[in-house]
C-alpha cells in the first residue's frame, strides 16, 4: 500500500512519482508521458493539460507558466512584467491580489493562479491514482525555495482545493541533494555544491558531508537566471553578433555612400555661394543625398546589397 505520492512541480513542467520497493517511480500519464508541461488550456471540448495544453499556446485560454505568478501581489514587479509577455490577461483583485482572465466557451472568467496550479495537481493525482489503483491522499511536494512563505502558503492552498494533504513542501535543491547522496556512503568530509537547473529557477546549495552525515549548510536564497532567461539572453546575443557581423560586412558600402553624399552636399553649397542660387538639378541632388544620409542613419542594419542599390540610385541620378 502506498501512503504518499511526490509532485515535483516546477514552472516549465511537472512530474509525479511514488517511492516503493526501494527506488523512486516516475508515474507516466495516459499518453505515457512522465514529464507534464505545466499548461492548462481552456477550450470547447473541456480542459486540456501539458503537451497537449502546449500546443494551444499562443490562444487567450491557454494559461502558462502560472507558478511565476503564483503568492504574488498585483504591484510585484514579476507580476508588472509578465502584463506584456503572456497572451492571457492579468487583473487586478481584492488586497491586491490577482486573477487571470481565460475565455471558456465565449465566456470570460477570470481565476486565481491558485486555482490553475490545483487543476494541474488533480491532472497528476489522476495519472497516480489511475497507475497505483488507489485513491491517494497524502503528497510530498517540491518546488522552488526562492519564492517564500507566500509563494508556500500558496501552493498549500492549491493542494488543498485538489483534495491533497500535503506532508511537506521540499525546496527542490533539497530534492536534488537527497537524490545525490540516496543510496551513497560518504567515506570523507567534504563540502558539495548542489544546483538544480529548473525552467523557471535556477536553486544552488551547499551540503557539507561530516562524519557520513550529509547536512544542508547553506540554502539557496536569492533569485538566479532561470533556464527561460539564459535561453532568451543566448537568443539576444545570438541575435546581436548577426546584426554586428552584418553592420561591419556594410560598413564600407556605408562609408562610400556617407562620403558620396557629403562630398555632393558640399559641391550643391559651393554653387549656390558662388551662383546665389541653385539649380533644379542641383536642388534635387541635395535633398536625394540628405535623404540618403537619413536613410542611413535610421537603417544601421542594412546589408551590403540595400547600400549599395542607394548608391547606385544616386550615381544615376
Amino acid at each position: 500500500m502506498v501512503n504518499a505520492i511526490g509532485i515535483d512541480l516546477g514552472t516549465s513542467k511537472c512530474c509525479v512519482g511514488v517511492f516503493r520497493n526501494g527506488k523512486v517511480e516516475i508515474i507516466p500519464d495516459e499518453f505515457g508521458n512522465r514529464m507534464t508541461p505545466s499548461y492548462v488550456s481552456f477550450t470547447f471540448n473541456g480542459l486540456r493539460f501539458g503537451a497537449d495544453a502546449k500546443s494551444e499556446l499562443y490562444s487567450w485560454y491557454t494559461i502558462f507558466p502560472v507558478l511565476r505568478l503564483v503568492g504574488r501581489k498585483f504591484d510585484d514587479p514579476v507580476v508588472q512584467s509578465s502584463l506584456e509577455n503572456t497572451p492571457f490577461p492579468i487583473r487586478p483583485a481584492k488586497n491586491g491580489h490577482i486573477t487571470l482572465e481565460v475565455d471558456v466557451k465565449d465566456e470570460k472568467k477570470r481565476l486565481y493562479p491558485e486555482e490553475i496550479v490545483a487543476m494541474l495537481l488533480v491532472r497528476l493525482k489522476q495519472s497516480a491514482d489511475a497507475f497505483l489503483e488507489a485513491d491517494v491522499k497524502d503528497v510530498v511536494i517540491s518546488t522552488s525555495g526562492q519564492l517564500g512563505l507566500r509563494f508556500r502558503r500558496a501552493i498549500f492552498d492549491a493542494a488543498e482545493i485538489a483534495g491533497l494533504n500535503v506532508l511537506r513542501i521540499v525546496n527542490s535543491s533539497t530534492v536534488a541533494a537527497i537524490g545525490h547522496f540516496f543510496g551513497k556512503e560518504a567515506s570523507e568530509n567534504r563540502n558539495d555544491l548542489i544546483v538544480n537547473f529548473g525552467g523557471g529557477n535556477l536553486d544552488v546549495s551547499v551540503v557539507s558531508v561530516k562524519d557520513g552525515q550529509p547536512t544542508l549548510i547553506i540554502p539557496d536564497k536569492n533569485s538566479r537566471f532561470s533556464k527561460e532567461e539564459l535561453l532568451q539572453m543566448t537568443e539576444s546575443t545570438n541575435e546581436y553578433m548577426i546584426n554586428k557581423k552584418t553592420r561591419h560586412q556594410s560598413k564600407p558600402a556605408k562609408d562610400r555612400l556617407t562620403a558620396y553624399c557629403n562630398r555632393t552636399i558640399e559641391t550643391v553649397e559651393e554653387n549656390k555661394r558662388k551662383r546665389k542660387a541653385l539649380t533644379p538639378e542641383d536642388q534635387q541632388a541635395y535633398k536625394k543625398c540628405k535623404d540618403a544620409l537619413v536613410w542611413i542613419d535610421r537603417n544601421p542594419r542594412a546589408e551590403t546589397e540595400d547600400v549599395q542599390r542607394q548608391q547606385v540610385l544616386l550615381e544615376w541620378f
